[in-house]
């Protein structure tokens, strides 16, 4: 790991890195997360998981949840829960055989939402 602090980006979100387990059973690799400690289950991309070595039919027959919701722009996608291995989170040792629970989005492109002129607002910073 690349150390066991919170990161701060610009944006001042923490991030955190957390080592999952690969989907060979060899190795771990560090993936970045958001830090948001109310979460009850953590949300990961696609991407990360193909770093890990999953592909989506791989996501499909491990998944104990599926179903479908809206996503932040509007559309609804189609969600998964799986459960995965970590190994460290921020310097804590991890109990081998426990798994975390978190949630991936199958639709890989959500559309932006169409650019509004909004003068002042806060959420597109004009």
């Amino acid at each position: 790991m690349s150390g066991y602090l919170l990161q701060i980006d610009s944006f001042n979100r923490a991030y955190a890195e957390i080592e999952i387990r690969k989907h060979d059973n060899v190795g771990y690799e560090p993936i970045k997360f958001k830090y948001d400690p109310g979460a009850d289950i953590s949300t990961i991309s696609l991407e990360d998981l193909e770093i890990l070595g999953y592909g989506f039919s791989d996501v499909e027959q491990l998944a104990r949840l599926s179903g479908t919701g809206s996503a932040a722009t509007g559309p609804n996608t189609e969600h998964y829960a799986i459960d995965l291995n970590l190994t460290h989170i921020l310097g804590q040792l991890i109990p081998k055989g426990l798994t975390f629970p978190f949630t991936c989005l199958c639709k890989r492109n959500v559309p932006m939402p169409k650019n509004v002129d909004c003068n002042g607002c806060e959420l597109t910073g004009k």
